[in-house]
């Protein structure tokens, strides 16, 4: 079959007319102003995952672009990767240090990846730009606590208490930041401040919640009950509950609210925290057997729980099971070296074994954990006594009658301590408190 003349030129036109139509067909080529203008549209309609794709490109057509460069640092923040978006804020801010939400982003970015005085500096010199940014106040504020800079935590709390004395939602995650950086008085005067202004109750409950856990901190124990109470009242949480109970069972058996417990675990029928509460109650109430077979039922579902570990340890130490004990305690250690509490009760169930060293070094580990665990330094102490390590003993106990200053027995243990030091004054001193405690009925003896 011949091919026309036109044939070649007529397929060539083809060809072209369909090039021309695939190229139509396809968008056209973005710029990097482009793509940031669209993933700005995405971040507006809470899109991140979305913007993250076209930054990258913007990014890799200008690396110079310093919108590009701030919105993916944001992005980045936004989705919790503040290792990522830092050198990319680090950028923007250099490329335009005029750029303030860039130059706060930056400042997250440093405290959110550790380097809290960094961010302290970032912060303080938009800070003094911008005085009346809120955001800016609150992180610096905070990157201030984590840096213990008391003073200058204190003045960026008040000037916000100043500066926006209604916003109590940002008032309560300051109590948030407070307690988590420094529960102590600057946490109990923004508690105060917060709690004198209205709150939803979800929020009121959390600021309560924390209230009551510092109170317990400072062994407050009617005042942390208190707070706790209403916070449970307002939203009732599983750990609302669960710090309740602790500090009811702390005071004794008989002081925890069995009814609340059946609520709590009705509510919550499968709180591990709860159930081990309800299995120590058992165990008091001379039902080990039942406790036991909680204690198994526990060890069923969480075999990798340092805390019921810690739960079948301690039925076995009120069973006199001392072997047992000390093999679940270890258990409990291994899984959690930083749990003081299988520490402290590690220690009990290897001095009942007649271990005074290993016993010596868990209380050890117990108090360096948590250095407000009375009950360990009492014992830690009494141990201490028992070997003639006077010396010791004595600081261990000074140590408890700080913590709790109306437990009776300290006193009469640090007056002891005290004779055998050869220090006759400070033990008449320390047995004329123990006698006057000694006849309070509240007294801890």
């Amino acid at each position: 079959m011949s091919v026309p003349e036109e044939g070649p030129g007529l397929v060539a036109s083809l060809v072209l007319a369909l090039c021309l139509q695939s190229l139509a067909a396809q968008p056209p080529a973005r710029s990097a102003p482009d793509l940031v203008q669209e993933s700005i549209r995405l971040l507006q309609a809470n899109q991140p995952r979305q913007a993250l794709p076209l930054l990258d490109r913007a990014v890799s057509l200008d690396p110079n672009n310093a919108d590009a460069r701030a919105a993916l640092g944001q992005v980045l923040l936004d989705l919790g990767q503040p290792d990522k978006a830092l050198p990319h804020l680090q950028s923007a801010v250099r490329l335009d240090p005029s750029a303030s939400p860039a130059v706060f982003n930056l400042g997250v970015a440093q405290f959110d990846t550790g380097h809290a005085a960094q961010a302290f500096d970032t912060l303080s010199r938009l800070a003094a730009r911008e005085p009346g940014e809120l955001a800016t106040r609150s992180y610096l504020a905070r990157a201030a606590l984590r840096l213990k800079r008391t003073d200058a935590a204190r003045a960026n709390l008040l000037a916000l208490r100043q500066m926006a004395p209604g916003e109590a939602l940002l008032h309560a995650q300051l109590v948030e930041w407070c307690f988590q950086e420094e529960g102590s008085t600057l946490t109990r005067d923004q508690i105060q401040f917060t709690l004198e202004h209205p709150l939803p109750p979800p929020q009121e409950a959390r600021v309560r919640y924390l209230s009551g856990l510092l109170y317990w901190r400072g062994h407050r124990a009617r005042e942390a009950r208190a707070d706790l109470s209403q916070a449970i009242a307002m939203d009732a949480r599983e750990e609302y509950y669960v710090a309740l109970f602790k500090i009811q069972a702390a005071e004794g058996n008989d002081k925890v609210d069995r009814s609340l417990l059946a609520s709590a675990l009705q509510k919550y029928p499968d709180s591990r925290d709860l159930a081990i509460t309800e299995a120590l109650l058992k165990m008091a109430s001379s039902h080990v057997d039942e406790a036991r077979q909680s204690a198994r039922r526990l060890l069923e579902k969480y075999p990798q729980s340092a805390d019921v570990y810690v739960l079948s340890g301690r039925i076995n130490l009120g069973d006199l099971s001392y072997d047992s004990a000390q093999t679940d305690l270890e258990r409990a250690v291994a899984l959690d070296p930083n749990n003081a509490e299988a520490w402290y009760y590690l220690a009990i169930s290897v001095l009942r074994l007649d271990k005074e060293a290993p016993a010596l070094s868990a209380f050890e580990k117990a108090t360096s954990l948590n250095p407000s665990y009375t009950e360990a330094w009492l014992d830690y102490g009494r141990l201490l006594y028992d070997r003639g390590a006077y010396q010791q003993a004595g600081p261990a106990f000074a140590t408890v009658i700080k913590l709790a200053p109306e437990m009776a027995v300290a006193y009469n243990l640090m007056s002891q301590t005290q004779r055998k030091l050869g220090k006759p004054e400070e033990a008449a001193r320390y047995l004329a408190q123990f006698k006057r405690l000694s006849t309070q009925p509240a007294s801890r003896q």
